[in-house]
């Protein structure tokens, strides 16, 4: 079985190259190169979507959407196997952000800036929250780790077209005395195949700080400063609880379809779980279980909606320039119980962390073949209902005389990591008339891949985000005993999972210690109060270089309303 991320130093070389002006990545790999993505009768295409002629801003940070219809010759259902980025820009290009979009452009809009905008009037943005792919420096853009697995895309998945999001820092002119602008013509090249693989990949994110309330800062001078969260296992196959439904179905203005009469639940949704379209999908993913979808396996009666486990595969971690080391940790259920401390540090187990984390090299990182099946041992790891992940991100602002902000300038940060969560293609894609597909028949694929992952439990404080530092000698997977959250001493800080929003902080605070002597800015609150992020004070300065997407204030409706769109930025 080939891994394909031991040929990542190859694929890195030869964007390095174009990145310095030595050959431009627009030339097709070599076969022998391919012969690696591909297995040996799987038919092998490709398509590019490279941008118009594109003048950067003269401005540090720039963030700018393409959008690229769909080739008109793919099928419906393809699985993508290698993500190639076309670079044109190298020192001004920070990342791509691939996402499906449900709408066709207008042929003229192709390839030409569409301005990211968040408001209601962006109808674009709406449009396009369906995660495909991200590509940074070093990334493995797709994160596919095995020839048998691949991102399902098409026309099939309700995508139409596929924007980039692309993030472009530190513009200059190319000639400052004629002020003639530097053109951008950067794009990616889709390998993928139209023969179905057995497994299809889905990155699932497990912290997405992306940007961040303005009490959430990493402070000047710490070589070893921390943000962490505890992922606490849990299955999406069950309905969503009253209070996020409420704030879900007034977000996305879904009240407003409903009959006068009805009343917000999943018991009365129940009714509208066959409506069909886009709505229905959406029903049966905030109700799967009042729709019947939820139905617990038993022996040789598997629902793969609902499994008994999930199987991760490989971890991608992301920062900016302050990021130094990174930290994902699985406790199985029973490890922070176990009064034997030897045995607990045991029953831990270490997923690919990085003592040593390199902005240049943001690649994805598989994990090792742990699994047994009576065939062949599997790549990935198992997880139940009821373990926890520790995912740590460490920085080192050593040389900073200033706290740095969450926000989406390179020289700001992020803390995000994201699982691979490898599942069976849906059974109604692998051309076999079993009782599987039959029984799934009527559920569009969105909502099986919604409902085949898991989620990380929101419902308490134990799962906020939370910051400290560490001593030198201290190993950071270790986290989850030596520093657990309810030592944190400093704010915590709540987050939403599911329904388009991945583990992103809400806008909230709670938890804040009092100030020394009383100084402005120290949100004060009690034992495990939430304080809205509006209600304490802040540096404007702080917030304002979080612009254009500050929503402090906006509280926990603001940051779900945003949140698809959020996560696109959050690279």
């Amino acid at each position: 079985m080939t891994n394909l991320l031991l040929l990542s130093s190859k694929v890195i070389a030869v964007a390095i190259a174009a990145m310095h002006g030595l050959a431009p990545s627009v030339e097709a790999l070599s076969d022998d190169l391919m012969d690696t993505y591909y297995a040996p009768q799987e038919e092998r295409r490709s398509f590019d979507m490279v941008m118009k002629p594109y003048p950067i801003p003269v401005q540090t940070t720039t963030y700018v959407d393409f959008v690229f219809n769909l080739p008109e010759d793919v099928p419906d259902f393809f699985h993508v196997v290698y993500g190639e980025v076309l670079v044109n820009q190298p020192d001004h290009l920070h990342h791509f952000v691939i996402t499906g979009c449900k709408s066709k452009v207008d042929p003229s809009e192709e390839g030409v800036p569409m301005q990211f905008s968040v408001d209601d009037t962006g109808a674009l943005d709406y449009d396009c929250t369906i995660g495909l792919g991200a590509w940074a420096l070093g990334a493995n853009m797709f994160g596919n780790v095995d020839i048998e697995t691949g991102v399902l895309m098409g026309r099939g998945l309700g995508i139409e077209s596929i924007r980039l999001n692309v993030h472009y820092t530190d513009g200059v002119y190319a000639d400052a005395s004629t002020k003639t602008p530097t053109l951008a013509t950067d794009g990616i090249r889709v390998h993928y195949t139209p023969d179905t693989r057995p497994y299809s990949s889905i990155l699932k994110d497990v912290i997405d700080v992306g940007f961040g309330p303005s009490k959430l800062v990493i402070p000047p001078e710490e070589s070893r400063f921390y943000i962490s969260k505890t992922c606490k296992v849990n299955k999406n196959c069950q309905d969503t609880p009253q209070g996020k439904l409420n704030v879900v179905v007034t977000s996305l203005g879904l009240d407003q379809e409903l009959p006068d009469d009805m009343e917000v639940s999943c018991a009365s949704f129940q009714l509208l779980c066959n409506t069909g379209g886009e709505f229905g999908s959406l029903i049966q993913q905030l109700c799967p279980a009042s729709c019947g979808l939820c139905e617990e396996s038993n022996g040789d009666n598997v629902n793969p909606l609902n499994p008994e486990s999930y199987r991760i595969t490989g971890v991608n971690y992301h920062a900016h320039l302050l990021g130094s080391e990174m930290y994902t940790t699985l406790l199985p259920e029973g490890t922070e119980t176990n009064l034997d401390a030897n045995t607990a540090t045991n029953m831990a187990k270490d997923l690919k962390s990085k003592d040593f984390w390199d902005f240049d090299n943001q690649d994805t990182f598989a994990f090792d073949f742990d699994i047994v099946t009576d065939d062949a041992p599997m790549r990935g790891t198992e997880i139940k209902t009821g373990d926890k992940i520790q995912v740590t991100c460490v920085y080192d602002s050593t040389y900073r005389t200033e706290s740095t902000v969450f926000a989406l300038s390179t020289y700001e940060e992020m803390c995000i990591i994201a699982l691979v969560v490898t599942v069976e293609t849906p059974a109604s894609l692998m051309a076999s008339n079993n009782d599987t597909a039959l029984a799934l028949e009527g559920i569009d694929l969105m909502t099986q891949f919604e409902l085949m992952q898991f989620s990380c439990d929101d419902s308490d404080e134990t799962s906020d985000i939370y910051t400290g530092t560490l001593a030198q000698d201290e190993d950071a997977r270790n986290i989850w005993k030596d520093h657990p959250i309810e030592d944190a001493e400093g704010c915590t800080f709540p987050v939403m999972d599911r329904i388009f929003q991945s583990n992103s902080p809400t806008y909230q605070v709670r938890n804040c210690p009092t100030s020394e002597g009383g100084a402005e800015g120290g949100a004060i609150g009690t034992e495990g109060g939430v304080i809205p992020e509006s209600e304490t004070k802040g540096d404007p300065a702080e917030k304002a270089s979080a612009a254009p997407l500050d929503f402090a204030g906006g509280g926990m409706v603001m940051a779900l309303f945003s949140a698809a769109t959020a996560t696109i930025l959050a690279w």
